[in-house]
């Protein structure tokens, strides 16, 4: 806050009325101030420099929209107040009401046009609404007026950041930190850029750099976590985030990511206690907060009723789902499992006597209505910490899950008219079609020259690639136009459970394969899923699973070769 003249005269307090004003509101004695700001503002209504230091208290205090009224009052008595447009603009921002925030920034560089702050918090409000550009043409007029705006270069830093432009955004946080260097969360930031280019090291480098000057610097300790486990130094990346929760024990980010590694190192024990913090998270809640009922922890459940609820993608609920046996070995009254529609007369088929619910019906207003009495609610994604600590608790079944033997009838008869040989389905897309876990179909030529029959597995429409590769590589994927695998999920895991065979990357194909018993082998990047570990060819969630894993990544090749002999061995043992 700063006062600014006029040339307009009004009845000013007396100097030493002021001076206690000013000293007040310096000393940070907000109530003071805010009381004294009105008692003067009773005898002197048109003091312009009583009206701003009311609206800066009332900011600091957090009352935005009084303070909103004394700035508007300031401005009232004198128009081109600029330093009054600008109070009133971070205090539209404090409110969110970030366009008009941006109209008065503008009204207050319009007053005056040099005015760097203005500038500066203009484009802070434009990064608000999205508009990068915009901000990054504010942060530059703001440095144009002040060449050493440290502030400026970091905020444009952040715009570029934004915009995917990270070698630009790293030239900005150097900028800031040659003018300041002690500018803890420019190297925090400057190290984002960095993995946003694919320059780990220096990433890691970045983040260590901001540690030093901060030794408690959570989030640098959190980010560091993660370019370590890009680097896949994974026990490093797991030191990491320990400090980071040994700074700030509820911060639930990294417990979620230290709890993957764990997992991923096989430390399961660890790694489920660890896990259940992710579910804090607001990106990753997967507890059923709208519903009253006692966590289950370990209980009795004899004579009792538990609510089981979703979390995550179909694929998890598949594989969680395979503790549910436990559960029901508990004795309860009732087991109600919240689960994807798509899959509940398969769960209800395969664990009787277990009821199930639409997780949809979960944001349906008074839902909670229809379950009826529960002594106990637990999310699925939770059973694994009571039941799965160690691999020697896996059961050694083939599969936990019953197909309709109807319509693997039809599949059986299916597959028995394309002829002898093996039945082998493929899928080669990941979920979201994403881009570590899809193989493009050329690449799986090796494997196309056995012969056996190939089926197609993948979900979604890829109709054109499949008819691509027939006239590439003259490779036939049967395919049947009843077959819908994201929707009619039953009949596809009948189709996957008449099969020999399937070969797939990591998608929730795999899981309804190992889930109903068929032999499934599994591609892997170099950086796989915590669920698959690290070093294991098997999986102890499905014991007819076998996993073949890159030794680094994009190197699809070897994964081939291996796979190509392999299927050549088992096609020549089922003609023999």
């Amino acid at each position: 806050m700063h006062n600014q003249s006029s040339k307009t005269k009004f009845v000013h307090p007396k100097k030493e009325q002021v001076k206690k004003l000013v000293d007040l509101y310096q000393s940070g004695q907000t109530s003071k101030t805010e009381r004294l700001c009105k008692k003067l503002l009773k005898s002197f209504p048109k003091s312009l420099l009583v009206n701003n230091i009311l609206g800066a208290t009332l900011v600091s205090q957090k009352k935005y929209k009084n303070a909103l009224q004394a700035y508007n009052k300031a401005i009232q008595l004198k128009p081109d107040y600029a330093e009054a447009y600008f109070n009133r603009g971070v205090t539209l921002q404090a409110l969110e009401e970030f366009q008009k925030s941006i109209n008065s920034y503008n009204q207050a560089i319009k007053l005056r046009p040099d005015y760097m702050q203005a500038f500066n918090n203009r484009g802070l409000a434009f990064q608000e609404l999205k508009n990068f550009d915009g901000a990054i043409d504010s942060y530059n007029q703001a440095i144009k007026f002040k060449s050493d705006y440290f502030e400026a270069y970091y905020n444009r830093g952040v715009a570029f950041q934004a915009l995917g432009e990270f070698d630009k955004a790293v030239n900005s946080y150097n900028q800031a930190i040659k003018l300041r260097s002690d500018y803890v969360q420019a190297f925090n930031n400057r190290g984002l850029a960095f993995q946003g280019l694919g320059e780990f090291d220096k990433a890691v480098n970045s983040y260590n750099q901001a540690i030093k000057l901060n030794p408690n610097y959570v989030e640098a300790y959190y980010n560091c976590g993660i370019t370590l486990e890009d680097l896949g130094k994974i026990n490093d990346s797991i030191k990491s985030y320990a400090k980071a929760i040994k700074i700030k024990h509820d911060y639930a980010e990294p417990h979620w990511n230290l709890s993957l590694l764990l997992l991923l190192n096989g430390d399961l024990k660890n790694g489920w206690e660890e896990y259940e913090y992710g579910k804090l998270t607001e990106k990753k809640d997967r507890r059923l907060a709208k519903a009253p009922y006692k966590i289950w922890n370990s209980e009795s459940l004899k004579g009792k009723d538990i609510l089981i609820t979703a979390e995550q993608g179909i694929g998890d609920e598949i594989m969680f789902s395979s503790c549910i046996p436990e559960i029901i070995n508990q004795n309860p009254n009732s087991v109600i499992v919240e689960c994807d529609s798509r899959i509940a007369t398969l769960l209800e088929r395969s664990f009787k006597p277990i009821k199930t619910l639409n997780r949809k019906d979960r944001d349906k207003e008074n839902w909670i209505k229809n379950i009826g009495n529960i002594d106990f609610q637990i999310s699925i994604g939770s059973l694994p910490k009571f039941f799965r600590q160690s691999t020697g608790n896996f059961p050694l079944k083939k599969s936990f899950l019953l197909p309709n033997q109807s319509l693997q009838k039809k599949w059986k008869d299916r597959y028995n008219a394309l002829g002898s040989g093996l039945k082998v389905g493929i899928s080669w897309r990941g979920g979201n079609n994403d881009k570590l876990r899809s193989i493009n179909l050329n690449l799986w030529k090796d494997i196309f020259q056995s012969k056996a029959h190939f089926i197609n597995l993948q979900y979604g429409d890829y109709s054109q690639e499949v008819e691509q590769l027939k006239l590439d590589q003259s490779v036939h994927l049967h395919n049947w136009d009843d077959v819908n695998p994201l929707i009619e999920i039953d009949n596809f895991i009948a189709q996957i459970s008449a099969l020999d065979l399937v070969i797939s990357v990591d998608n929730s194909t795999v899981h309804f394969a190992g889930a109903v018993g068929v032999p499934v082998w599994v591609l892997l990047p170099a950086s796989p899923n915590y669920r698959w570990m690290q070093t294991r060819k098997d999986s102890p969630w499905y014991p007819t699973m076998k996993l073949y894993r890159q030794n680094h990544h994009d190197n699809w090749n070897d994964i081939f070769i291996d796979i190509s002999k392999e299927l050549n061995k088992l096609v020549k043992l089922h003609c023999s």
